[in-house]
């Protein structure tokens, strides 16, 4: 007597789950697009200096980056719906309370709480489409998944900037706690409960020595956009953080169920994998930070139009991420994945060759194309991998930890290469002034020339300084080019750093996705 297999159907709502988990995680970018928009509006309301309105910015970030991987152990053991809708409805609250601030140090609070909600929601949103579709359904839906957060970045740029010149900077919490509440009202009756296998205890000392750990590592490293690595603003929080983050893997390696999963980073593809989404957060938003301050500093334009200027990038991130979700499965990943670095990287490098202060949205389109159209191709199908080669019941804890890769990424290459910036923009500018002739002291009387050219015109600032006209216009010349040398070597070496992303990948995974998931 034959034996019958018996396949269980897939959930018919499945693309309803995927919708509200996709809802979820809008209501994030929403919210985490806000203070740097309204930053001016907000100093100017509250009376809060810039050393305040830092804080306010950088907060969230930091909460986010700390609790990440809590997030995705408590949905794991009590329930990952249970959870997310916890964080929804805390953020829904953020929301209101923000738009109700009375003072800069209830703000400050607000968004370290409402960073704390996002590390809650974004890891368990993702871990819930993992837990929902099957290794064949999981790429498109990953995909469509990517497609929403690349449109999501501009859209929110669109909206906030909006609602803050037409009805203030309070107004601008509203779309995120508004999203929050439409994500809470559809997965409350779409969402089936998952969690964990078996009797789990949540381990939080792990959850804190992790957050303290995440926390010491990031702040540090954002200083260091500012302050140089060198520094003991530097040095002293990120050794601080390194060291419970070592504590954390010897803690992790004796507990039972520890809130850092050790045993996920056995298989060699979720290591690498979750390694490579780290250089796609340091190659994509480092740059991308440059770019945006470059053509806001040197070209002149608002931040409005230098997002539309870049908009080739989030658009490309946007329509790849849609057609690579049905290429997965018929073209291998490590086709796919090395194809996406190598077609970044190139973006990256091509960008750094046109880049110039009078090039505008025509010279950029091609190069943006490549770098958001490769950061696609490379990352459904890796995170598609990443994620699939966790147990079910580690779901949430492997979305946290791809989630705290990358945001440690973005916080490397924002202040690795405004570091080397700085450092590149530096030397081509002095080797330049002292072929004039200049002294030193003549080349750093310049860097303050500039900052009274935009105070006062090219006559004032030349006789106020012993400079003719010719004299003031060169050294303006010669900055703009240290500025563009600068920017274009820190694109070299986000490309390079890319590459080596890609010889890495196509050694590690298989040349299609079965043979991936076997490794």
């Amino acid at each position: 007597m034959r034996s019958k297999i018996i396949e269980l159907e897939p959930d018919p709502r499945r693309w309803l789950v995927l919708a509200a988990a996709i809802t979820a995680v809008l209501s994030t970018v929403m919210d985490g697009a806000v203070i740097s928009l309204i930053a001016p509006e907000v100093a100017a309301n509250l009376n809060a200096d810039a050393t305040t309105i830092g804080l306010i910015s950088s907060i969230n970030v930091l909460m986010i980056a700390a609790f990440v991987l809590g997030g995705g152990a408590l949905g794991d053991v009590y329930g990952r719906k249970r959870f997310l809708s916890y964080g929804l409805i805390g953020l829904s609250i953020t929301s209101t309370l923000a738009f109700l601030t009375p003072n800069a140090l209830w703000l400050i609070v607000v968004r370290a709480l409402a960073g704390i909600m996002v590390a809650v929601i974004n890891p368990l949103a993702l871990a819930i489409i993992t837990v929902t579709f099957d290794d064949r359904e999981r790429p498109r839906a990953l995909g469509l998944y990517g497609a929403a957060l690349g449109i999501a970045g501009v859209l929110s740029l669109i909206v906030i900037s909006f609602l803050n010149q037409r009805f203030g900077w309070r107004t601008t919490f509203g779309p995120g706690g508004l999203l929050a509440v439409t994500a809470l009202l559809m997965i409350i009756p779409l969402v089936p409960e998952s969690k964990a296998s078996g009797d789990k205890q949540v381990d939080w000392a792990g959850i804190l020595l992790a957050a303290a750990g995440l926390f010491g590592l990031i702040y540090g490293i954002n200083k260091a956009a500012t302050q140089g690595f060198a520094s003991s603003v530097v040095l002293a929080p990120v050794g601080v953080g390194l060291v419970l983050l070592v504590v954390l893997v010897l803690y992790s390696s004796k507990k039972k169920d520890p809130a850092l999963q050790l045993v996920l980073f056995q298989k060699r593809v979720f290591s690498v994998g979750v390694l490579l989404f780290a250089v796609l957060g340091f190659a994509s938003m480092g740059t991308y930070s440059r770019l945006s301050v470059y053509l806001q500093a040197l070209q002149g334009i608002s931040p409005l139009r230098a997002a539309l200027t870049l908009l080739p990038y989030s658009l490309s991130v946007f329509v790849f991420a849609i057609l690579v979700g049905g290429w997965v499965g018929k073209i291998g990943n490590r086709l796919l994945i090395t194809g996406g670095l190598v077609m970044m990287g190139l973006g990256l490098a091509a960008m750094g060759f046109v880049l110039n202060p009078g090039a505008g949205f025509w010279a950029y389109l091609l190069p943006l194309v490549f770098i958001g159209g490769g950061y696609s191709i490379c990352n459904t199908p890796r995170i598609s991998v990443v994620l699939g080669s966790a147990p079910p019941e580690l779901a949430g804890s492997a979305s946290a930890t791809n989630n705290a890769s990358f945001k440690l990424g973005v916080a490397l290459g924002i202040a690795t290469l405004g570091a080397l910036f700085q450092g590149f923009a530096n030397k081509t500018y002095f080797a330049d002034l002292a072929a004039m002739g200049l002294s030193t002291t003549q080349i750093t009387q310049a860097a303050q020339m500039l900052r009274e050219w935009l105070k006062a015109n090219a006559g004032n600032v030349a006789a106020e300084l012993g400079m003719t006209i010719r004299q003031l216009v060169i050294e303006i010349s010669h900055y703009q080019h240290a500025f563009t040398v600068g920017v274009s070597q820190v694109l070299w070496v986000a490309a390079a750093v890319v590459t080596v992303g890609a010889v890495l990948a196509w050694f590690t995974f298989g040349d299609n996705t079965e043979a991936g998931r076997r490794e």
